[in-house]
């Protein structure tokens, strides 16, 4: 599969899996990628071996908080390993049997907030790297079907199985 047709289907792919681990419903349609009537998560996704930065459009941080009035907010960044490369994986339908090592730590909406906007030609951005989470004594972690959760402290998610 080409690199971004499998970048594309792998995020659907994630989004599927933790729609039904936390049991919200996904969105294919733009927006906040998972929400409910009373939660919205955006999924950010990285392949292991490619890098370990994420990158949000400056944009959703307040957009998203317009078109959601009245939910509580979280940011999840979701990294990965596969168990064979992604030009070796078939077809869309083959990505959750080829994922493994899924790992995602989850953050309220305004911890982004502490990072500097960077302006490239196709920006502006946030860029968040895995070397910014807190260290896992710091967070809950909770072990699901196909992936670990990290979350803060109180926080009010939670995993179905």
């Amino acid at each position: 599969m080409n690199p971004r047709r499998f970048t594309t289907k792998g995020e659907l792919c994630h989004r599927k899996w933790l729609s039904s681990i936390l049991d919200i419903p996904f969105r294919t349609n733009g927006g906040i990628d998972l929400a409910n009537e009373d939660i919205g998560i955006e999924l950010k996704c990285r392949y292991k071996k490619y890098n370990h930065q994420f990158t949000v459009h400056e944009y959703q941080l307040n957009r998203f908080q317009e078109e959601n009035p009245g939910k509580k907010l979280y940011w999840a960044f979701l990294l990965y390993d596969l168990k064979k490369q992604p030009d070796r994986i078939g077809n869309a339908n083959c990505i959750e049997n080829a994922v493994s090592n899924r790992e995602v730590w989850f953050f309220e909406w305004n911890w982004i907030k502490q990072f500097p906007v960077s302006h490239p030609k196709t920006g502006p951005y946030v860029y968040i790297k895995e070397k910014f989470f807190p260290p896992p004594e710091y967070l809950d972690k909770f072990e699901a079907k196909g992936g670990t959760l990290y979350l803060p402290k109180n926080i009010e998610l939670e995993a179905k199985n």
